[in-house]
C-alpha cells in the first residue's frame, strides 16, 4: 500500500479559501472539522443571514468538487438562559437539507454546551477521570511511589489540563466533582486513608489542584501574549495602561481588564487574563 504524507497538506492547500466564501461567516477550519460563527441581535435576522451565507458556502463546495456529509453536521444556538426563543423555531438548510438544532457538540475534543456553562464537557470528563483511577486503584498495591505518580500524569493529569484554561474558569460548584476526584487519585498515589487531608498531600506530590491549575495555564497564557509568543490571531487582543495615557505611571505594563456585565464574560480569558 501506497501512503503518500503529503495528502492532508494537500487538502489543507486545496481548502484554504473557503473563508473567502462568505464576508459576514468567521470560519474555524482544523483539517477536515469546519465550524462557522455568526452573530446578530435578531433571531429571525440571524437565521436569514445564516441561510443566505450557506448558499454561498455550498456554491464552494460546487465549484471545489466537494460534498458535505449533512448527516453529520449540525448547529447550536449561543444565547443566556434569560434568552426565550421565538414560539417558531427558525430553520437552517443547506443543499435543501434541513439542519438539525444540538445542545451541545464535541470540538476538538471540548463539548461545547449552548449556554457555554461546560457542564457536559466536565460530565465527561468526570467520567473518564474516575473511570482511570479505579484502574490506578487496583493497581497501586503492586506499584512505587513514583510510578503511581507517572500513571498519575498519563492517566489523569491529561483530562484535567487540557483546555481547562477555557472551561475550569467556572464556578466553584461546577468543578466540586473533579476537586473530589483530584484528591481520590492523590490519597491512592501515596497510599494513605480515605479520610486524610489533602492539603498536605498537594504538596508534598507538587501536584496543582484543578483550580489553581487553571490559573497558572492563565498566566502562562499572558506570559507568550506580553513576550509575543502566541499566533496572529491574538494581536492586539489585550490594552496595556501605556495605550490609554500619555503620562509615566508605575502600571504602564500592566493589562487594562474590559467590562463584563455576564459571568459568562467574566469567566473568559479576556476578562480573566488582565486580572490574574
Amino acid at each position: 500500500m501506497l501512503v503518500c504524507i503529503l495528502g492532508p497538506l494537500l487538502f489543507l492547500l486545496f481548502i484554504n479559501d473557503l473563508p473567502c466564501a462568505s464576508s459576514l461567516l468567521h470560519f474555524l477550519l482544523f483539517a477536515d472539522d469546519t465550524n462557522f460563527f455568526l452573530s446578530h441581535k435578531s433571531y429571525e435576522t440571524l437565521f436569514r443571514l445564516m441561510n443566505s451565507e450557506l448558499i454561498l458556502v455550498n456554491n464552494w463546495f460546487i465549484n471545489n468538487r466537494l460534498s458535505l456529509n449533512v448527516s453529520k453536521t449540525n448547529y447550536i444556538l449561543f444565547r443566556s438562559h434569560r434568552k426565550h426563543l421565538p414560539s417558531t423555531e427558525g430553520v437552517l438548510t443547506i443543499n435543501n437539507i434541513s439542519i438539525p438544532r444540538v445542545d451541545n457538540a464535541r470540538f476538538l475534543g471540548v463539548h461545547i454546551d449552548q449556554f457555554l456553562t461546560w457542564k457536559t464537557h466536565i460530565s465527561s470528563v468526570s467520567s473518564k477521570v474516575a473511570k482511570n483511577i479505579g484502574i490506578l486503584s487496583r493497581l497501586s498495591y503492586l506499584l512505587p511511589i513514583h510510578i503511581r505518580t507517572s500513571l498519575y500524569y498519563t492517566m489523569v493529569h491529561p483530562y484535567l489540563s487540557y483546555c481547562s484554561i477555557i472551561w475550569a474558569s467556572n464556578y466553584p460548584a461546577r468543578l466540586k466533582t473533579l476537586e473530589m476526584l483530584q484528591k481520590r487519585a492523590l490519597r491512592v498515589i501515596v497510599g494513605c486513608s480515605y479520610f486524610a487531608s489533602a492539603e498536605p498531600l498537594f504538596k508534598s506530590t507538587n501536584i496543582l489542584p484543578v483550580k489553581q491549575l487553571q490559573l497558572y495555564q492563565t498566566a502562562e497564557f499572558m506570559y507568550k501574549y506580553y513576550n509575543h509568543n502566541l499566533p496572529s490571531a491574538f494581536s492586539g487582543y489585550y490594552t496595556q495602561v501605556a495605550e490609554l495615557t500619555p503620562y509615566y505611571l508605575r502600571s504602564d505594563a500592566n493589562f487594562r481588564p474590559s467590562f463584563a456585565r455576564t459571568n459568562t464574560r467574566k469567566f473568559s480569558i479576556k476578562i480573566m487574563g488582565p486580572m490574574i
